[in-house]
């Protein structure tokens, strides 16, 4: 983490996190890679196009909410994200083969609990053009030490 609590604030803005969508990608998540039964609209145009209407097939909503789950384990450690965080996530735009997507999360509550201080903080991510693809929030109990 190299923070402690009583360095995070309301305001803090969380180390971004960048990652680049590709087709492999989605079928691997998606379970499409190699496997026919598997076919589905984010791993096949036909299926995308049939399902949807899109004409290419779109990542999975579930991959964005992995992105922004690893930005939250890396502020807060792996271990402490694992027993105690949360994420809740609107999905308001599909991510496409070839976007970057970067999460952003600022801190917006800090709460003292009995177990320690949950963080709360404010989660989107957005695509190369600097649209929200999904927007959220995290939280997470960090013990005290």
């Amino acid at each position: 983490m190299g923070l402690t609590t009583a360095q995070i604030t309301v305001g803090t803005d969380l180390p971004p996190l960048v990652k680049h969508m590709t087709l492999q990608k989605m079928r691997w998540f998606s379970g499409g890679e190699g496997r026919s039964e598997k076919v589905n609209l984010h791993t096949d145009a036909a299926a995308a196009q049939r399902d949807t209407g899109m004409k290419q097939p779109f990542a999975s909503g579930r991959m964005s909410l992995g992105y922004a789950s690893e930005m939250m384990s890396r502020f807060v450690g792996l271990d402490v994200f694992n027993r105690t965080g949360t994420i809740d996530f609107r999905f308001i735009k599909p991510v496409m083969p070839g976007d970057t997507v970067t999460v952003h999360g600022r801190v917006h509550e800090v709460e003292p609990v009995a177990e320690g201080v949950r963080i709360t903080v404010d989660i989107h991510c957005e695509n190369q053009k600097g649209e929200k693809t999904s927007v959220g929030s995290g939280s997470v109990i960090v013990p005290r030490w």
